[in-house]
């Protein structure tokens, strides 16, 4: 599965624009800052990051997760099913990091 970085350098270079240009179209001033996003390094802040996907045009889902979702005529979203196990695949990794079991709901803490 790609890297939030390897998906960022692949919208970035199908828009053909260099790291430097990225970085001033987002108002980050120098490439420093997308060199280390696409290495993997650190990530943009939350407002930097909606800016990255605009100017790439590029869904925030795809940018962070790889999933790509799509809306049909009606404005209904659908979404691949390989690219949808993949996500799946993802979520259910990241709850295991976070001791979350969707399969023993005593592991949810509910608040009260």
């Amino acid at each position: 599965m790609e890297t939030f970085g390897e998906r960022l350098q692949q919208a970035r270079k199908k828009k053909k624009l260099t790291q430097e240009e990225l970085a001033n179209k987002v108002g980050m001033g120098s490439k420093r800052a997308v060199s280390m996003w696409e290495n993997d390094n650190s990530k943009p802040e939350t407002d930097t990051l909606l800016m990255v996907s605009q100017v790439l045009e590029v869904s925030l889902d795809w940018l962070l997760t790889g999933v790509k979702t799509y809306t049909d005529e009606n404005g209904k979203i659908s979404i691949d099913v390989e690219e949808y196990v993949e996500y799946l695949k993802y979520k259910n990794a990241q709850l295991q990091r976070e001791n979350i079991s969707l399969k023993n709901p005593e592991s949810l803490s509910v608040p009260q």
